[in-house]
C-alpha cells in the first residue's frame, strides 16, 4: 500500500518524547514500512546535520467489519383480504459496506412485529431485490410495527459491525365492509 492511501494523517515521530503518531485513513487497511531517521544539529564538515542509521519499522492497519446499509421504503397501507403484497423496491441501496467488503453478502431480518396476528405470511425483504413481501391474514385489520435489520456475514467480535441500525416500518391493514350474509329459510 502507498502510505498515503493508509493513512489520513502520515506516522510521525516526537523528536523530544520519542511518541509515534498516525491517523489511518477511513476504511483503509494493510501493512506500510515505514523508515526513520534521527539528525542532530551538531554539524560536520560535509554540512549536514549528523543523519543517524535508518530505523525501519512496520505498522499495520487490521481490516474491520463494516455494517451493512441500505435505505428503507415507505410505510405501507393495504386493504383487508387484499392477499399476497409485493413492494417491488422497498429496500434500495443495499451495501454490505466499503469497496473491500463488496463479496459480503447481506440478509434482512425483521428483529419485531408489534402484531404478528395481522400476518398469514410474515413480512419478509428480499436481499437481492429489496423486495418486500407479506400476506395479511384473512379477516384480520389494524397496524403492526416492525424492525427491520441488514446483517452482512463479515462477522462481529465486539469491535466490528455486521448489524446496521434498525428501519421501523410500518404497516397499517385497512378494514373492509364484508357483505352481509343470510341463510334463507324454508
Amino acid at each position: 500500500h502507498r502510505i498515503d492511501d493508509l493513512f489520513a494523517d502520515g506516522p510521525a515521530v516526537n523528536a523530544v518524547t520519542g511518541d509515534l503518531s498516525f491517523t489511518p485513513a477511513d476504511d483503509a487497511n494493510g501493512v506500510a514500512t515505514i523508515s526513520v531517521r534521527l539528525h542532530d544539529d551538531g554539524g560536520s564538515t560535509e554540512g549536514d546535520q549528523n543523519p543517524g542509521p535508518p530505523q525501519t519499522f512496520t505498522l499495520t492497519v487490521t481490516p474491520v467489519n463494516d455494517a451493512p446499509s441500505f435505505v428503507g421504503g415507505d410505510h405501507q397501507t393495504v386493504q383487508e383480504d387484499s392477499g399476497p403484497r409485493t413492494v417491488a423496491g422497498w429496500a434500495s441501496e443495499m451495501r454490505p459496506g466499503p469497496a473491500d467488503e463488496s463479496d459480503q453478502v447481506i440478509a434482512f431480518e425483521i428483529a419485531g412485529n408489534t402484531n404478528p396476528a395481522l400476518f398469514a405470511h410474515t413480512p419478509v425483504v428480499d436481499p437481492t431485490t429489496g423486495d418486500l413481501r407479506f400476506t395479511p391474514a384473512d379477516q384480520a385489520n389494524g397496524s403492526a410495527v416492525l424492525t427491520v435489520q441488514a446483517r452482512d456475514n463479515g462477522g462481529w467480535d465486539g469491535q466490528n459491525q455486521d448489524t446496521r441500525e434498525p428501519h421501523t416500518l410500518t404497516i397499517v391493514v385497512n378494514p373492509v365492509n364484508d357483505p352481509p350474509s343470510f341463510v334463507p329459510g324454508g
